[in-house]
């Protein structure tokens, strides 16, 4: 997760040069969870798709959370936003390849034993990732490492 999280920060410290003060991001991560093993990749094109969709001439400010921590058997890791809403939830993994590819890793990886869930935030703006992977497959992804 550590590594996960550091190319995250290279990127929105890429993009916060972009946006300047139209951006802001932060983390609340559990710290017991650094050395636990995400998919590559798998938070990066989340908060691409963020920056890209929920930012717009009616979101100028965009906040992003990434949240990580663990919960029974699983890391649990949350990306937020505050931006435009997603438009037809439904199929938001049919229209790019971005998050389609995510889900179909995921898939590969835990069958069906993970849990990726995508969410407007009712009562206000934005949106929400909540990721459950599996820490009983920790082996599986050290191997592919």
């Amino acid at each position: 997760m550590e590594e996960e999280l550091h190319i995250l920060d290279k990127y929105m410290a890429m993009m916060k040069v972009r946006f300047a003060d139209k951006v802001s991001y932060s983390k609340n991560i559990d710290t017991n969870c650094l050395n636990y093993k995400a998919p590559s990749l798998l938070l990066q094109p989340i908060v691409e798709n963020a920056l890209k969709y929920g930012y717009s001439k009616d979101h100028k400010t965009l906040k992003i959370l990434i949240s990580v921590q663990t919960t029974n058997d699983f890391l649990k890791i949350v990306i937020q936003n505050n931006g435009k809403p997603i438009e037809h939830l439904d199929t938001i993994f049919k229209r790019g390849t971005g998050l389609s590819n995510s889900r179909n890793r995921l898939d590969h990886l835990y069958g069906t034993n993970y849990r990726l869930h995508v969410e407007n935030i009712e009562g206000s703006e934005g949106v929400k990732f909540n990721f459950k992977l599996p820490l009983e497959h920790q082996l599986k992804l050290n191997l592919q490492s």
